[in-house]
């Protein structure tokens, strides 16, 4: 990490890489051309996993198929978002401070990770500092990362997960993008909401939190009572917009669904949906 520390400030508009999943489409298909790349794969302090009391702490150049058993530990819905994330391949590749970094507002680990209060520990030429993982993206294409400074490690805390739900809403189940991500964790006292965290990827310029929503849903009783004040509150949370994937009527009616699906799901309420557990062939050992 010294190495590293010192490179980036010999080189510090070099390009950043670590399984390049991104940044080798910006190049073959873009034809971007960097003058300096600095690959990350081999920083033994980036590709650690390391568990206390109080939080998981996954390196930044950890893949995400290396953090998959940990945080699916962590969050069973974390792990299912997981598994629809890419193919095996990009999984195998793909790591998650390079997913954080390019701050795509349709990124699905973002909401998920900020609905259970994720913090990112930034190291650069002033030092390591710690963050809210929400703080992190400004605005579109615009990520709260200085000049030399990189992601050292996600911290996730292992704590209040008891009530977390996630859901990502494609065209196609496996290997597609987003066109809704919601991530939901509401804290609960005798059945009333005392704490919320929700953000959604897909309906603004960034991964969001969505904070009227929030507000709107705490002193409610945790069932479907609280969906009209909360959807209302959506409202004011997003303004999305219409794209190839998905119109901004879209957007908002399947956000409000989501809102749904989750307060059927805590309160007991929900529907017995069947949902395959991956639509990716699997080939037997004769192919």
């Amino acid at each position: 990490l010294a190495g590293l520390t010192e490179l980036m400030r010999a080189l510090p508009q070099a390009q950043l890489i670590a399984g390049a999943t991104d940044v080798g489409l910006w190049i073959t298909k873009q034809h971007q051309r960097f003058d300096h790349i600095i690959y990350l794969g081999q920083v033994a302090e980036l590709k650690r996993i390391h568990r206390t009391d109080q939080e998981v702490q996954i390196g930044a150049a950890v893949t995400l198929a290396q953090s998959l058993e940990v945080l699916e530990d962590l969050a069973p819905d974390l792990g299912t978002l997981l598994h629809r994330f890419g193919s095996r391949q990009v999984r195998a590749q793909a790591t998650l401070g390079g997913n954080i970094a390019n701050g795509s507002p349709i990124g699905d680990l973002a909401p998920a990770l900020i609905a259970l209060g994720a913090t990112l520990h930034l190291l650069g030429p002033n030092g390591e500092h710690t963050m809210a993982l929400e703080d992190f993206f400004i605005d579109y294409g615009n990520q709260d990362l200085a000049t030399g400074e990189i992601i050292r490690m996600i911290g996730v805390p292992t704590q209040d997960h008891e009530y977390f739900h996630c859901w990502k809403v494609s065209k196609r189940f496996d290997q597609d993008i987003s066109a809704v991500c919601g991530a939901f964790n509401l804290q609960l006292d005798n059945g009333t909401i005392t704490s919320a965290r929700i953000a959604f990827g897909g309906m603004a310029g960034t991964v969001q939190r969505a904070r009227q929503c929030e507000n709107a849903l705490v002193g409610k009783s945790a069932d479907c009572s609280a969906l009209d004040p909360g959807a209302k509150a959506l409202q004011q949370d997003f303004a999305p917009i219409t794209d190839a994937r998905a119109s901004a009527d879209y957007r908002m009616h399947t956000a409000r669904g989501l809102l749904e699906r989750y307060l059927r799901t805590i309160s007991g309420k929900a529907p017995d949906l069947l949902y395959p557990a991956s639509a990716t062939p699997v080939l037997s050992a004769h192919g």
